[in-house]
């Protein structure tokens, strides 16, 4: 029997079927780390940060965690423009919104990383905490709270055979060095 899991990258099962997991639009600090929510788009949420934070370079890494070709590992991209970045995020939306089975991490050169993680949640690291009052500015003008996120146990990540060519489109879409 097929499973059908919602598209989010994190689902719950109910008793019934899988149920999508969306965190609400809160900032939680812990551990050093920001983390927040988002319950509309992931992808714009990340692009609007990126614009306000203004770097002139950014370096992607690419988590890959299951892979049904055997790719599987981190992959870091040579350095690229705002707009490179911005085209990326943009073209392979579909697959961080709704898969969760891989996380991406954004760093800027002046030592900002943001990360969207495989369980539909959004992180700054406490490598970057010099920039978490930013942010935290950042989304409380877009109407976020403080508030703890935690996730679900058990829970499941979803992964779309559908979207396994957009993991393979991943790889052609820059050069990629294993990490």
């Amino acid at each position: 029997m097929e499973i059908r899991l919602p598209r989010s990258p994190l689902c719950v099962f109910d008793g019934q079927a899988y149920a999508p997991v969306h965190f609400p639009e809160l900032y939680w600090e812990d551990a050093g780390a920001l983390t927040f929510g988002s319950l509309g788009s992931r992808v714009d949420l990340v692009i609007a940060i990126l614009q306000a934070l203004t770097s002139r370079e950014w370096v992607l890494t690419y988590d890959l965690q299951t892979d049904d070709h055997g790719r599987e590992g981190v992959y870091q991209s040579a350095p690229l423009s705002e707009s490179q970045v911005i085209e990326f995020l943009q073209r392979f939306r579909r697959l961080f919104e709704e898969d969760g089975r891989q996380c991406l991490g954004i760093q800027a050169s002046h030592g900002f990383t943001l990360i969207l993680e495989d369980h539909g949640m959004m992180l700054v690291p406490a490598q970057s905490a010099a920039h978490h009052g930013e942010v935290k500015e950042f989304l409380i003008a877009r109407g976020y709270e403080p508030g703890e996120l935690s996730l679900p146990f058990p829970h499941l990540h979803s992964s779309h055979p559908d979207l396994t060519p957009e993991v393979a489109a991943v790889f052609e879409w820059t050069a990629w060095t294993l990490v």
